[in-house]
């Protein structure tokens, strides 16, 4: 049996205080420990391994309504042990480590001498499970290092019912007043497997404008990934993310600034897009030898964020740019096209792979041999409703076979293929929490109304420019401690807290414009208190990197906690096999 699937079969992981390698003053609140789950009370003893320095005093167990149990556990300091525990290692530091709970949590002088944290235990799962994991997981994933860079807490699955447990377990150690991002790892893998079986010949560039997180982005190139870039700031982040920027990124704009062509000049990335006479002769002027990609003009008129109306060239001038490259001595290597932003259009894809194709065939009449086909973004990702499989509905034929028309693998001339996703990688790999700061209600009013700490002018932009619709959010209460453990369900969601239970509410994020308002009369449960917590699924892409600080608000700090969830296994597909969801996520 593979290794992966003994970890997540017989095992589950689960949360423990642990020292941070990198500071003794930091603290990360979740690491991992080991807890058996075979349906009996939970062994405490050699399967559990608590941090260095601590032993385990006691622990409570609770029921969740929501699925699984909620062990609280009491560690207590050794002080003969602790010292060793806290000694550093050479090398990094917090902020590059991008440690779990760093955001959230003040720094410590010294480890407490007793410390409690809960631990999530997932339902048991079905036999079936550890044998399908063992189908589809490999001996060694190149995740493990960023795993534990990030101080990733490992869940049972990517469902809303283990991402609020998980949520309430960090805010109940962390004490977190602030909002903060859930970032699962596990999705993020599983992203990156369907893009490897959809896309065999294509790979992916992620355009880190779409949610340029640490985190992310580092399990990403530990994927294989390269990166879209389009200023320097995206740049370092890319080198951060640990690649190398002559090889794996493309600086993907097609019209920069003459500081933005020198400061990449001096970072080693050589590769970049041009759509104009105009920008040919000024990186001619400022950075000579620099590879460029002509990028063409591509359109679907559906797209929910259209590009067309700003860069690509239109057929007319393909020729001239192409001669235009030629005589200042720059070295056309490929073409690109980009058909909008969140296209669903396979036609429109399909349509641009042809015309590249045109571009190429003009360069060859004159002796170049280009050898990229940059087939940009605009992937829209969906899960099924029943199973939460991840479809790009009929985008991928379409993708395959036009490649396969014009630019078939087997050719001895065959470019490199490669595409900028953004949202189709990061949208379902986060979820974000805030926490609900006033409530209020009106006597001539019968909606109820909330205030969070973030709204139109944060993350909450992606309303306004990106067109998103909120639903599915789950309700966090927050954290009540009684002495045994915590009190109140582990979550709500409005699906399930029908008729008497919800209120039509009105959600209004912090600033004082009267335009910030998320929410309009919607169907919320009655007993959101303050302090409670609302989680927004499938909420990563184009949400923080538009956010503003207006109004002396800061959500562009929000920082991201990690997990990383095991696959969901649905029984009873169409084919009778195991299906791997990310329903929720």
């Amino acid at each position: 049996m593979h290794r992966c699937a003994e970890q997540y079969a017989p095992m589950r992981m689960v949360a423990a205080i642990t020292t941070d390698a990198d500071t003794a003053a930091a603290w990360d609140a979740l690491s991992l420990g080991l807890v058996k789950d075979d349906g009996s009370a939970p062994d405490l003893g050699p399967a559990f391994m608590p941090p260095a320095g601590y032993s385990v005093e006691s622990a409570d167990e609770t029921h969740l309504a929501a699925g699984g149990r909620l062990l609280f556990l009491r560690l207590v300091r050794d002080d003969s042990a602790v010292g060793d525990a806290l000694s550093l290692e050479e090398g990094g530091s917090d902020a590059d480590s991008g440690s779990t709970t760093s955001g959230l949590r003040e720094a410590r002088a010294s480890p407490p001498e007793r410390v409690e944290t809960p631990l999530y235990l997932p339902e048991p799962t079905a036999p079936a499970s550890a044998a399908a994991l063992s189908e589809s997981c490999p001996q060694e994933r190149p995740l493990d290092d960023v795993l534990t860079r990030f101080g990733a807490m490992r869940i049972s699955a990517p469902t809303p019912a283990a991402i609020a447990v998980a949520a309430q377990a960090l805010v109940a150690d962390n004490g977190a007043q602030d909002d903060f991002y859930i970032v699962d790892l596990g999705v993020l893998e599983r992203s990156m497997d369907f893009w490897r079986t959809s896309f065999p010949r294509v790979d992916p560039h992620y355009a880190v404008k779409c949610f340029s997180d640490l985190g992310l982005m580092t399990a990403l190139a530990a994927m294989g990934a390269g990166f879209d870039c389009a200023s320097q700031t995206e740049v370092a982040l890319a080198v951060r993310a640990g690649v190398d920027v002559s090889t794996r990124v493309i600086y993907a704009n097609p019209c920069k600034k003459p500081s933005e062509l020198e400061a990449m000049r001096r970072s080693g990335c050589d590769l970049t897009t041009y759509d104009s006479v105009e920008e040919l002769e000024k990186i001619a002027a400022i950075f000579p030898g620099c590879r460029v990609v002509v990028r063409i003009a591509a359109c679907d008129p559906e797209a929910r964020c259209q590009l067309g109306n700003k860069y690509g060239a239109p057929a007319e001038e393909w020729e001239r740019l192409i001669d235009a490259a030629l005589e200042h001595g720059l070295p056309l290597v490929g073409v690109a096209f980009h058909v909008g932003s969140g296209s669903r259009a396979p036609a429109a894809f399909a349509q641009a792979i042809a015309d590249a194709k045109v571009v190429f065939d003009l360069a060859d009449a004159r002796g170049l041999n280009l050898e990229i086909l940059d087939i940009g973004g605009g992937f829209m990702p969906d899960f099924e409703s029943t199973t939460g499989r991840l479809s790009l509905g009929d985008v991928p034929a379409a993708i395959n076979a036009a490649l396969d028309e014009h630019f078939p693998a087997h050719a001895p001339d065959a470019p490199r293929v490669i595409a900028e996703p953004g949202r189709f990688f990061a949208q379902h790999a986060a979820i974000f929490a805030t926490q609900v700061i006033g409530t209020r209600q009106r006597a001539t009013r019968k909606e109820r109304e909330l205030f969070i700490a973030d709204g139109l002018y944060g993350s909450f932009n992606c309303v306004f420019y990106d067109g998103v619709v909120m639903k599915d959010l789950s309700v966090l209460p927050t954290p009540k401690r009684d002495g045994r453990g915590l009190k109140g369900d582990a979550w709500l969601a409005p699906a399930e807290t029908e008729g008497a239970l919800t209120i039509e509410t009105d959600v209004f994020g912090p600033t004082c414009d009267g335009l910030d308002q998320v929410l309009s009369a919607t169907p919320l449960p009655r007993g959101i208190e303050l302090g409670d917590w609302l989680l927004w699924p499938s909420f990563g892409a184009y949400t923080l990197t538009g956010a503003s600080n207006f109004n002396g608000f800061h959500p562009t700090g929000t920082p991201s906690v990690y997990v990383y969830s095991a696959p969901h296994i649905v029984a009873g597909s169409e084919d009778g096999s195991a299906t791997t969801a990310d329903h929720g996520a």
